[in-house]
């Protein structure tokens, strides 16, 4: 199954009320394209799926600088419109990340874990996962409640079990609590672990929301792997 691909990065989107993280610039949606709607907000705040969306996972910190960092997911169809957050409570800062070639039935991903980092420092060593099947694409990211706008919280991500890591969002905000995130993707060609991803925060030291995910592509004819046909044109499974 070849890796999933990344369309594209929208831009940010934040305010104390509802928001609506647009689509990359020039994307209009294609079906089976999945969207990830990476959000940070307080750890008190109430993130709503909209409708069709579904919340993939969470972590939260509670103590401290508070921060709570979910990801929201959709299997998109033709022309639809990016989907508004309701408002959380304090604030949102959110952007989303456009897949194609992803697992096209059931869950699109392998692999996920959120985790927390409850030590006030500047280093970030985000927990990995371990992967079942070859060619994943893994996204992993942090936040912090750290009240300032930035795009500047992080300057990349290593891991030395990927390849072709690459930040692809860093974004703080000061409405609200304030608060924001990075995120980062890197390949995993083979079934295994990714291991801890690290980062440095150049921001105040700070607790931190942490989320590790693995998102498994399709095979290589764009079917199931039970519904590939036979000479004869049954399907088979196995």
């Amino acid at each position: 199954m070849p890796m999933p691909t990344i369309v594209g990065v929208g831009a940010e989107a934040n305010g104390i009320g509802a928001v609506t993280p647009p689509y990359p610039g020039g994307y209009t949606a294609v079906d089976l394209d999945i969207a990830l709607t990476w959000i940070e907000c307080d750890s008190t705040d109430t993130i709503t799926p909209p409708t069709n969306w579904a919340q993939l996972s969470n972590a939260v910190v509670s103590s401290g600088t508070t921060t709570k960092l979910t990801v929201l997911w959709r299997r998109l169809t033709a022309s639809e419109a990016a989907p508004q957050i309701a408002d959380a409570g304090n604030h949102i800062e959110a952007r989303m990340i456009i897949l194609r070639g992803c697992v096209a039935t059931g869950n699109p991903w392998n692999q996920v874990q959120p985790s927390t980092e409850l030590v006030a420092d500047t280093s970030v060593s985000i927990t990995g996962v371990t992967t079942t099947v070859p060619n994943c694409l893994i996204l992993f990211g942090f936040s912090t409640g750290q009240d300032v706008a930035s795009t500047s919280g992080t300057p990349g991500f290593v891991n030395s079990n990927l390849t072709s890591v690459a930040e692809q969002m860093d974004n703080w905000t000061s409405l609200g609590t304030g608060g924001g995130f990075a995120m980062g993707t890197g390949q995993l060609a083979t079934a295994g672990a990714t291991g801890a991803t690290a980062a440095t925060l150049t921001l105040t030291a700070n607790f931190k929301a942490q989320l590790c995910i693995a998102m498994a592509g399709a095979p290589s004819d764009g079917f199931p792997s039970w519904k590939r046909r036979t000479p004869s044109g049954l399907y088979m499974r196995g």
